[in-house]
């Protein structure tokens, strides 16, 4: 059989090439122009869209990079002051700032402080100095005991919002604490990851942003090695921005042209910095390139996706690659399609002549299987068991045991094969099903009957449900009973030792009637699914290399329910076990495989 399937696959690619194959060359070359045309005008038009992205990647990058530096310069500039007087008072702090011009000069600066390093032991005595400098009801905030406290003690320019912020422990946070251990180690200004700016008691608006820190040591300047550095810092001059704020008052509005994200770290939704106005717009049209890439700001990684349209492009430019594409695509199918129909005609008589061919083949296969298959194994079956009774004479036991693992091998061997010439004859539709009424409750109890000893060998259970009142029903009882037989072996195959199976018999007084296999054995998984009922195919499992099997057993056994007009159902869950149902009308006659 798989030969002749071999062949006729074979046979139908034949065709396809010697007919069908001269139009689908015609189609492909023409088809192979047209593309190389369009892909050829499409790259045209990347090429330049590429240029003019990396152009204006380029200039936003190099923008947001030198506004990032200007305010490093702010910070540094504090830092000078500190070391030029070893004590800022917040009077002097605010004409330092004022003298900057923070608000016209560095848009999107939402104010530049001083957090001071306080030690647990020195809390107390650092809050009641600054309440009696006019403060009364300064503290430090989050409350909680920490070996290291950085509260904000001024910070300009001062208004409602920056009030609320003076007390915050900015070491009390995560974010703002590697960023603030990170500028004492190194000595430079570095930058948070993307935060919550207001972690005040009263607002209840959150802004994202970021914070830069740029370290205050006592002697002035960065020591040599980190852990000098980290016993000389005294406090941190940092600056607070809101991203938006930031970037837009950088950029501007940018080109309608030309969109971007920008990302703290890796791009996601939790990390973004800005959205430019038209980035959505642009980039929802997939034809857009899109373009990822990270550049560093101070100890950070932030990352822009930009992607641009092809509205800078004449129209006439951008609609040339669908036009060279619909022309050519048209031109190609018509051309293949004229040689195609010549051809059609041929191919029509040799696809029948291919039909008779093969079904004489099978039929010539189920000739063969009948007579030369099986004629002999039966002859071996009652050879085997003539000398099994003795009529050569008596037998020793070792040649008994011998002998009846022979005809055990004989028994499956017929098996196989009858079961092979059943798959056979409903393939060719050969099969006539002879119904009549007979008793279902006394068919289940012989077939489990008859397997429970194979079923014991396996040191397995069997608990048989069955009404106490006959349940009669038309159908093949030589059919149903191979059915049954092959699903209860199939349940007992793959249920290791000391597993349950149960057969139940429900009549559900609806005019069906369910056969029920269950097990507790292996189970399938939902991906193996597919190939449950699949002729010749064996489930890969933890049994499926220790029992024998040819994967037709459920094969046929669909078979044989479906000609009976039921239906045959499968649950199950790898490792779990599983729970095959037949569900079979009861009074209606069946029709023909």
């Amino acid at each position: 059989m798989f030969y002749i399937e071999k062949q006729q696959r074979q046979r139908i690619k034949e065709i396809a090439l010697l007919h069908i194959g001269p139009a689908g060359i015609v189609f492909a070359a023409f088809l192979g122009i047209t593309i190389w045309s369009t892909i050829d005008a499409h790259r045209t038009i990347t090429n330049d869209q590429t240029q003019v992205l990396s152009r204006d990647i380029e200039v936003t990058q190099t923008a947001i990079q030198n506004r990032l530096e200007t305010y490093e310069n702010i910070l540094r500039g504090g830092v000078g002051l500190f070391g030029s007087t070893g004590s800022v008072t917040p009077d002097q702090w605010k004409a330092f700032i004022d003298a900057q011009q923070i608000t016209a000069r560095y848009p999107g600066t939402n104010g530049v402080g001083y957090a001071k390093v306080i030690p647990e032991s020195d809390v107390s005595s650092e809050v009641a100095s600054i309440q009696s400098l006019g403060t009364p009801d300064y503290s430090i905030f989050p409350a909680g005991d920490r070996p290291t406290y950085v509260p904000i003690e001024f910070v300009e320019p001062l208004t409602d919002q920056s009030k609320q912020a003076i007390g915050f422990d900015m070491y009390s946070d995560p974010a703002r604490k590697l960023a603030m251990d990170s500028a004492r180690d190194s000595g430079q200004a570095t930058v948070t990851k993307i935060i919550s700016l207001l972690q005040i008691r009263t607002s209840p608006s959150r802004q994202s942003g970021f914070v830069m820190y740029m370290p205050v040591y006592a002697s002035g300047m960065a020591q040599a090695s980190v852990t000098e550095r980290q016993s000389d810092l005294v406090g941190f001059i940092y600056a607070v921005f809101q991203s938006h704020d930031v970037v837009y008052k950088t950029l501007g509005d940018s080109d309608k042209h030309f969109g971007f994200q920008l990302y703290d770290g890796i791009v996601s939704s939790n990390n973004l910095l800005y959205e430019s106005t038209d980035y959505p717009r642009i980039s929802k049209d997939s034809k857009n390139p899109l373009r990822v890439q990270s550049f560093k700001v101070n100890n950070q990684r932030w990352t822009l996706v930009a992607t641009i349209d092809s509205g800078a492009l004449g129209a006439g430019e951008q609609n040339r690659p669908m036009t060279v594409f619909w022309g050519g695509l048209l031109f190609s199918f018509f051309v293949a399609a004229f040689i195609y129909v010549l051809l059609l005609n041929r191919a029509q008589v040799l696809a029948r002549k291919e039909e008779r061919y093969v079904q004489e083949a099978k039929d010539e296969l189920l000739a063969l299987a009948s007579h030369q298959l099986r004629t002999p194994a039966t002859g071996v079956k009652q050879y085997i068991a003539m000398l099994r009774e003795g009529y050569a004479g008596k037998i020793s036991d070792m040649q008994r045991v011998y002998l009846d693992k022979a005809y055990e091998s004989n028994e499956r061997q017929l098996t196989t094969i009858n079961e092979m010439l059943s798959v056979a004859k409903a393939d060719a539709g050969k099969i006539e099903l002879r119904t009549e009424r007979f008793d279902l409750t006394k068919l289940i109890r012989d077939v489990t009957e008859e397997q429970t000893a194979s079923i014991e060998s396996r040191r397995q259970k069997l608990t048989v449900a069955i009404p106490r009142n006959k349940i009669y029903i038309n159908a093949d009882p030589q059919y149903i009973r191979m059915a049954v037989e092959n699903i209860i072996n199939n349940a007992s195959k793959y249920t290791p030792e000391k597993g349950k199976l149960t057969v139940k018999l429900v009549d559900t007084r609806r005019s069906r009637i369910q056969i029920v296999v269950s097990d507790t054995g292996v189970g399938v998984s939902q991906k193996d699914f597919k190939l449950l009922f699949k002729k010749f195919s064996r489930i890969p499992n933890d049994l499926t290399n220790q029992v024998s099997g040819t994967g037709i057993g459920l094969y046929l056994a669909q078979k044989i329910v479906e000609a009976h007009k039921g239906t045959i159902t499968f649950e199950s869950e790898e490792m779990n076990g599983s729970v095959c149902t037949i569900s079979l009308p009861s009074g209606k006659k069946s029709r023909n495989l």
